[in-house]
């Protein structure tokens, strides 16, 4: 999220210069679309959480609903209480290696990056084949500009997962940070085909094809997420 910022950003100033008529109209048809998006969602995340609190108020020994009531609280940037679902979960059942890796994920928001590494390293050291343990620990290589080690756990997350657009994506980025946009723009469309319903991924294949040089596709991607489509 982090890095769609700041490439948002950049390409918000590079169109105000190269295309000062559609700049402003552009960018805020797209903040139009996230921001009804974001909305719809956030019903369907509340009514979770209304489920979920009632559940583990009626069966607290459960693991279930702490660890499902601590990802609805996440999904609308309830931290300290995600976290401390969490805790509750990893309290009664300690190999749950998800909580750890959706612990990790909010330090990493939370820009706790020692913590984040120590909660990584842990889940990716107990689970060897849980692959969102080492998708997450690609993203904190990349957003500490660690390239080389970020391609190396994400390569693994894949041989796991080969689908998961996320790892697909975050390794794009890596790539990119070594300079290699060829090889890093074909992972950017891999991760627009997996999930093409997910913004992130058509800004990333945007900015893809500007790094390649092919201005056009990367005007055309831009526009069409402005449009929704």
């Amino acid at each position: 999220g982090l890095g769609v910022a700041f490439i948002a950003a950049w390409l918000f100033q590079w169109m105000d210069e190269t295309y000062p008529k559609y700049a402003v109209a552009s960018f805020g048809a797209l903040a139009l679309v996230l921001i009804v998006m974001t909305t719809g969602q956030s019903k369907v995340w509340a009514n979770d959480i209304a489920l979920w609190e009632d559940a583990a108020a009626k069966a607290p020994t459960k693991v279930r609903t702490h660890f499902n009531l601590g990802q609805a609280y996440q999904n609308v940037g309830r931290y300290p209480e995600a976290l401390r679902e969490y805790e509750r979960t990893l309290a009664l059942k300690p190999d749950l290696y998800a909580a750890y890796s959706n612990t990790a994920a909010i330090l990493l928001n939370q820009g706790q990056m020692d913590q984040a590494q120590e909660a990584l390293q842990k889940v990716t050291s107990l689970a060897p084949n849980f692959p969102e343990g080492f998708i997450n620990l690609g993203v904190f290589y990349v957003r500490t500009r660690q390239p080389d080690k970020a391609i190396e756990v994400l390569s693994r997350a894949l041989k796991l997962a080969p689908q998961n657009f996320a790892a697909v994506f975050n390794l794009s980025e890596a790539l990119t940070m070594k300079g290699d946009f060829k090889a890093a723009l074909e992972g950017y469309k891999e991760a627009a085909r997996l999930r093409p319903d997910v913004p992130e991924m058509r800004m990333g294949l945007g900015m893809g094809y500007w790094r390649s040089g092919d201005f056009t596709a990367a005007m055309q991607e831009l526009m069409q997420l402005t449009k929704g489509s």
